[in-house]
Order: structure tokens, then sequence, then C-alpha cells
């Protein structure tokens, strides 16, 4: 059986009048993800293990019928505060991902209009229950929420 190739994501959200510092002051806590997320109402560290692992949880899926939480345990695989950025891989979960075939990076970037930019960029193996346009939709809908909350936080609209 030929496996199919990887998906490769890149999504872009602008975080108006907002340093990369001060974005990525926001960005750079691994475990806050519950804060800047739609839909993630748990993010915590998992206690008990040597690396440094999330639980992040979702609401309820409504492709589900309403009854199941999707979650995920993610590992920071790489940490660089003066690039101000992170990668991290999925481990156990039940998202329809494989374990060990997702990498994703988050990294904050000062833009040309005096504000920041935040990039996530995704590899991975095709995921059961998913496509290429559903999940690249996901990732640009929730880094644009993302970016808005930060917006609102930074200027203290929030």
């Amino acid at each position: 059986m030929e496996q199919e190739p990887k998906w490769e994501f890149k999504a872009i959200a602008k975080v108006k009048e907002s340093s990369a510092d001060q974005v990525w002051g926001l960005l750079q806590d691994f475990f806050s993800l519950a804060k800047w997320f739609p839909g993630i109402p748990v993010c915590r560290k998992v206690e008990g293990v040597s690396d440094i692992v999330r639980y992040c949880e979702t609401a309820l899926d409504p492709t589900s019928g309403g009854d199941t939480v999707r979650w995920a345990n993610e590992k920071l695989i790489s940490f660089d505060p003066i690039g101000r950025a992170y990668s991290y891989g999925l481990e156990e979960n039940n998202t329809g991902i494989e374990p060990g075939s997702y990498l994703g990076m988050m990294k904050v970037v000062s833009d040309s209009d005096h504000g920041s930019e935040i990039m996530w960029n995704v590899v991975m193996d095709p995921a059961e229950g998913w496509d290429q346009v559903a999940f690249l939709s996901f990732l640009e809908f929730n880094l644009q929420a993302m970016a808005k909350r930060m917006e609102e936080v930074i200027h203290g609209s929030h």
C-alpha cells in the first residue's frame, strides 16, 4: 500500500498594533492555549512525565452528536525565546491523528504595519476524519481568533 504524502500547512494571523515581544509574551506559555484557542476550555501540564507535555481538550464535538470530548497530549519539542518560536508534536489523542505523525510550530514575527504576525506551520500525515481543506480551515479560523483575543488583551479591551 502506497503511503499518502505528508500534509503541510501554513497559517498566518496579524496582531494589529502589537509588538512581536508583546504577542510572544502571551504565546510563550506552552500551557496557556485555553486562554487563546477557541473551543479549548482545558489545557494543562501532564504531571508525572519527564518531558514537557500538555493535555488539551475541546468542548463537546457537535459532529459526534455533541457528546464526545476531543483531547490530545502535545509534547514540547523545541523552545526558542530569542526566535520567538516553539515546536510540538502530537502524542496520545482521540482526534484521528496518529501519535508521532504531527509536528506543529508556532512563531511570532514583527510585520511592516507596526504590528506582528503569528505563524502556525503544521506537517502531518493524512488524518482519519479530516481532509486537507477542512484541516487548513480549522487552523486558519482558530489562529485568527487567537490573534483577536491577544489584541484584546494587549490593548485592554478584554
